[in-house]
């Protein structure tokens, strides 16, 4: 994680206090815009089922405020997640995203102030089933740990070809599971190997790591 990203994780954060969830603005200015991501995740034995992904903008968040997302009934099935995409400020403009971490609140303690946000809605991502063994998922995990850490630490002697074939190890688990998800970010990543002289590694790391922080996500 960037120096930024970091500072941004722990500034940056959701807060749970009974059934409410609020997104808390932890830095001294303001945020223009801030885009995201929700969803839910249920397992049962060998099925991961995630929900549709609603994604939202929140305009003018005040500094030290939080703003209310929604309101949980208690029938949501599974753990809820909260993926940021981007954020916007005077002197910020972040779009690598990262999974925002949550903290559970007491209703024993004071909630910060609360700021009256403009929230819009952009768009829903179809939700999907997936079958699969945490066997199968842990191998993944793990090639796609190899080619983050490759990634990461070559820096400028990074070779695209090394990198197509840590990408191609996972054909085979591929070809026999359908992981739809996982299957479209590694096709974006050999897309964007195709051609070296347009290779833009920023972009690339930055698929790398959702790919890591999808599969993070979905094995047991």
């Amino acid at each position: 994680m960037s120096a930024l990203q970091i500072r941004l994780y722990q500034q940056i954060y959701i807060i749970i206090q009974g059934r409410k969830v609020y997104l808390f603005n932890q830095l001294e200015e303001q945020i223009e815009r801030l885009v995201y991501e929700t969803l839910s995740m249920v397992t049962a034995d060998e099925i991961i089922g995630v929900s549709a992904a609603p994604i939202y903008e929140i305009l003018n968040i005040p500094p030290k405020q939080v703003v209310l997302l929604e309101e949980l009934d208690g029938w949501e099935d599974g753990a809820i997640y909260y993926h940021l995409k981007h954020i916007k400020t005077q002197t910020i403009d972040f779009k690598d995203g990262f999974q925002l971490k949550t903290k559970p609140l007491s209703g024993m303690v004071k909630l910060p102030p609360v700021a009256t946000c403009t929230i819009n809605k952009l768009a829903t991502t179809q939700g999907f089933m997936l079958n699969m063994n945490s066997k199968t998922i842990n191998e993944l995990y793990w090639l796609v740990e190899d080619l983050l850490a490759y990634t990461d630490l070559t820096g400028n002697h990074f070779d695209t070809e090394k990198a197509q074939v840590k990408l191609w190890k996972m054909n085979p688990i591929l070809s026999k599971n359908d992981f739809p998800k996982i299957q479209q970010l590694q096709n974006n990543l050999l897309g964007q190997l195709e051609i070296p002289m347009a290779f833009d590694k920023a972009e690339f790391s930055k698929k790398v790591n959702e790919l890591y922080e999808y599969l993070e996500t979905v094995k047991k």
